[in-house]
């Protein structure tokens, strides 16, 4: 797993630990996202908003396999699906509701 930063550098293989502590870095003023990446394709990433809450997407491969939330969402429910996804418990799937990304702009 690698843990994506605003500043375009990454951790391989971090730890919790790493990376909650950036995603409660995570404020509008920057860094503003942080991505949680499996493999080429395949990642959750969040992005803070101007309200200082969180768009949320993932995309699992090929392009019809990518997914964002319709709504905001709040800090500890973004941590919440990142902790999912970091132990590969599925939980995050449920968390949110997802809607596949229709490629209009």
């Amino acid at each position: 797993m690698i843990l994506k930063r605003y500043d375009g550098s990454s951790i391989e293989n971090p730890d919790w630990d790493e990376v909650e502590a950036y995603l409660d870095s995570l404020k509008q003023n920057g860094p503003l996202f942080a991505i949680l990446k499996r493999k080429r394709m395949y990642y959750l990433q969040a992005h803070i908003n101007d309200e200082g809450l969180f768009e949320m997407e993932f995309r699992e491969g090929s392009e019809d396999r990518h997914y964002h939330v319709d709504f905001a969402c709040t800090r500890e429910v973004m941590t919440d699906a990142f902790s999912s996804y970091f132990s590969n418990d599925n939980r995050w799937r449920t968390l949110l509701e997802w809607r596949r990304e229709t490629g209009a702009a």
